[in-house]
């Protein structure tokens, strides 16, 4: 049997890359403290909550896996238009 086809990426971009892959880790880091720090300061409390990063708010889910009607972070109104 033969051993697959390599390529080796040269050393310059290996550290380039290796930069990049601990600046994403270390960005992702920051992302979830401040997550969490946003739930402390909105009061969103308990398991269940999930960020939804397209409207901008976290939304908790029910036992039966529905999402609740009430979501931190909206904003309700009742006008006619």
């Amino acid at each position: 049997m033969s051993k697959p086809h390599r390529v080796e990426i040269p050393e310059g971009a290996r550290e380039s890359l290796r930069m990049l892959f601990a600046q994403k880790q270390q960005i992702e880091s920051n992302i979830q403290l401040y997550v969490r720090a946003l739930q402390d300061t909105l009061d969103v409390k308990g398991e269940g909550w999930s960020l939804d990063i397209v409207e901008m708010v976290f939304s908790k889910q029910s036992p039966n896996g529905k999402v609740d009607a009430d979501v931190v972070g909206t904003v309700a109104s009742n006008s006619t238009d």
